[in-house]
């Protein structure tokens, strides 16, 4: 699924494939319900990605490696 966000240090649109993101889960998560129980199956990069607008790339830049 793809999701498109926009990243608030660049106020750039990006537009991520996220495996494992489905609508249901997407509603879940807006409704209330942890991002880790509503996504299971994304990874930790991808949720941030949902939750942030904040790219694996961004994360690394603004934040360092090991972040």
């Amino acid at each position: 699924m793809n999701i498109t966000r926009i990243c608030p240090f660049t106020n750039r649109v990006n537009v991520r494939h996220v495996e494992g993101a489905t609508p249901a889960g997407l509603a879940a998560w807006k409704n209330g319900k942890c991002i880790q129980d509503a996504l299971p199956e994304v990874s930790a990069e991808n949720r941030e990605f949902i939750m942030t607008g904040i790219t694996p790339s961004m994360w690394a830049h603004i934040f360092g490696e090991e972040a």
